[in-house]
């Protein structure tokens, strides 16, 4: 079942994360301040957790609630899907170890065949180390 308060607070969250962390405005401020204003902090979404970081931290007139959200990994994992289309395969293997599970719930991977020049231990772009070998790992 949809829950569009949930879609909401995620899209909300992870544009205060943009744009607080990583300088970057997804929405316009317009566009963001609607956003906050549409949240219900009141309702339940069945995430306890998150339920109550909106009911006591969330400000709709600023982003600055987003340094104290419980799953800043999470958004960032959002956001990076959102604006980076292809994880690098120097990065791919470090992220999914790091961000397997969060707050929003398991992450699902999309398998990405490997790059000619992906290390098959690591992910990591092969050419762009000098060691014999060019491994990172």
């Amino acid at each position: 079942m949809h829950n569009p308060e949930i879609k909401l607070r995620i899209d909300v969250a992870v544009a205060a994360y943009a744009y607080e962390f990583e300088n970057v405005s997804l929405v316009s401020d317009a566009k963001f301040d609607a956003m906050c204003r549409a949240v219900r902090p009141e309702l339940s979404t069945g995430n306890e957790r998150l339920d109550t970081f909106f009911r006591e931290q969330f400000q709709p007139h600023t982003g600055q609630w987003v340094h104290k959200h419980p799953d800043i990994p999470g958004l960032r994992r959002i956001f990076m899907i959102k604006t980076k289309p292809r994880i690098e395969p120097s990065e791919r293997a470090a992220f999914d170890m790091l961000h397997s599970t969060d707050l929003f719930g398991p992450i699902i991977v999309a398998p990405v065949a490997p790059g000619p020049n992906d290390c098959p231990r690591c992910g990591g772009d092969i050419t762009k180390n000098p060691i014999v070998g060019g491994c990172h790992c």
